[in-house]
């Protein structure tokens, strides 16, 4: 005879391992709308990046035409791989089958999309490696590469966002078209925003973001904002001597690369009681496409 508690443990990480997949499906990270995402495949992922083309006038009737060789480099990154691995007993089945909910599925996939933004993060100022093949690449640093680095520890605000936007638009960024820039910021940056008369006036702006206590736009940026002291994960916008670096990114200056969520129920003999594992699993990577697209910012922590 069939045991009932095995019955109904096997039932939940069923619905636990489709709930995992719906709600990564549903939820994104922060970052995800303002980068380029592709399915990863393989070892390790290349992406071609080409110059930029440019016409020429033609004045005679049989005038030859200059042939361009438009700058092109490959640039190469390697998935990286995270787990988030729960363990639940018969008790804890018992107490969800009583009062049924996502909570779980929920802090699995909340874990892996803070993961999908700290790397999109981290790869925005990292070096990347160029090369015909992965097995023969040369690092490029930010700065080589064209990201700008802003020092905004003497104070931030409007006068911050109007130097990102000059250095954008002077590096023929959101010239051309309409191009959505992310700007990451936390609670005192957010702050700092909402004391600039020049973006909270009615003389200037239409919304109310004073009265509304929050600002999610400042002067064409989208204010994506990030915990920088939460108590129970590393924060993105980590203090490092004093600093925090906020990153400005346009739309298209990275690339992610996603593999499938794969969900793992195991049990750990190993362990009291013998608990059920559930393990969430994932391969990622990014890199920057286009230095002239990111800029990171200095600010005091």
């Amino acid at each position: 005879m069939a045991n009932p508690m095995q019955t109904i443990e096997t039932q939940y990480v069923v619905e636990f391992s489709k709930t995992v997949h719906v709600l990564a499906q549903e939820k994104m990270a922060k970052l995800m709308p303002f980068v380029k995402t592709v399915d990863f495949r393989g070892e390790d992922f290349g992406y071609d990046r080409f110059g930029v083309l440019a016409d020429q006038e033609i004045t005679e009737r049989f005038q030859p035409i200059t042939l361009q060789d438009p700058s092109f480099d490959r640039r190469w990154m390697a998935p990286r791989f995270f787990a988030v691995a729960v363990g639940i007993d018969e008790k804890d089945v018992e107490k969800m089958m009583r009062n049924p909910g996502q909570e779980l599925a929920e802090g699995c996939v909340n874990a892996l999309m803070r993961r999908k933004d700290n790397i999109i993060y981290n790869a925005a100022g990292a070096s990347v490696a160029v090369g015909k093949s992965a097995a023969a690449t040369t690092p490029t640093t930010a700065a080589n590469d064209g990201v700008v680095t802003v020092d905004a520890t003497g104070g931030f605000g409007f006068g911050t966002l109007q130097t990102l936007k000059q250095n954008f638009v002077d590096s023929a960024v959101a010239t051309e078209e309409e191009v959505d820039v992310a700007l990451t910021i936390d609670g005192k940056r957010e702050a700092q925003l909402l004391a600039e008369m020049e973006l909270t006036s009615f003389d200037y702006a239409r919304n109310k973001p004073v009265a509304d206590g929050r600002m999610d736009e400042a002067y064409g940026f989208k204010l994506v904002k990030f915990a920088s002291n939460p108590v129970t994960y590393q924060p993105l916008l980590q203090s490092n001597a004093g600093i925090r670096q906020l990153l400005a990114l346009a739309n298209g200056g990275m690339v992610f690369a996603k593999g499938i969520v794969s969900i793992r129920i195991e049990k750990r003999i190993d362990m009291f009681n013998t608990p059920t594992q559930i393990v969430a699993e994932m391969a990622i990577a990014a890199m920057r496409t286009e230095g002239a697209r990111v800029q990171l910012v200095n600010v005091a922590a």
